[in-house]
């Protein structure tokens, strides 16, 4: 609710960043073919990488959240993506205490497997000022963790930055490749939570919060 009770203070930043007005609706379209010119030489660069974000609507965000709220991100998006039947496997940081078939988090062997990925598929802590000041880092490593897919190109973060984010990466370039695999994902992701009465964060002006 901070986008609407300090609305006054956050809508100008956010138009003036945007470049948008009072009037704009904002456009959600996740079509792959929707992109232009996204196949890049391969000889240019190493790896694309395509991250979606999403907060649940009725949580805080992740500088304002406690414990108990990290634990159950990580219980909604763990237990839909089992419902949804993603093939992949779960791994909590290291020294996570938050996942009880984990209950000291993934190995070392685990977390340098997942930095070891093309385009690296680990998160790490925050360390700026800026993270660190905002809470980000709050209760860490507890309640964060990484559901790496069976492809090995595609993972969706627990409590990184947003409660969920979806990332895809193409060794070979094809971000519309990319695109098109996180946008699966997500949506199939998004679909079993609002089943389970878990719909994300969303407003008509401002788009994903």
């Amino acid at each position: 609710e901070c986008y609407t009770t300090f609305a006054a203070l956050f809508h100008p930043v956010i138009q003036k960043w945007h470049g948008s007005t009072e009037a704009t609706q904002h456009t959600i379209d996740l079509e792959p073919n929707h992109l232009v010119d996204a196949v890049v030489n391969p000889g240019a660069v190493e790896v694309v990488r395509v991250r979606l974000g999403r907060n649940f609507e009725g949580l805080p965000f992740a500088p304002g959240m406690e414990l108990s709220h990290r634990q159950e991100c990580e219980r909604l998006i763990t237990r839909a993506l089992m419902a949804i039947g993603v093939q992949g496997r779960y791994y909590p940081l290291r020294g996570s205490t938050t996942y009880l078939p984990k209950p000291r988090g993934m190995t070392e062997i685990d977390e340098q497997m997942l930095l070891s990925l093309p385009g690296s598929l680990m998160f790490i802590d925050p360390d700026s000022p800026v993270a660190l000041s905002s809470g980000l880092a709050n209760d860490w490593p507890d309640g964060r963790g990484i559901f790496l897919l069976t492809d090995q190109k595609t993972a969706v973060w627990v409590n990184e930055e947003e409660h969920i984010k979806v990332v895809a990466v193409c060794p070979q370039g094809n971000a519309k490749e990319a695109l098109g695999r996180a946008a699966g994902v997500l949506e199939a992701l998004e679909q079993q939570l609002a089943q389970d009465r878990r719909p994300m964060a969303i407003s008509p002006a401002l788009g994903c919060l």
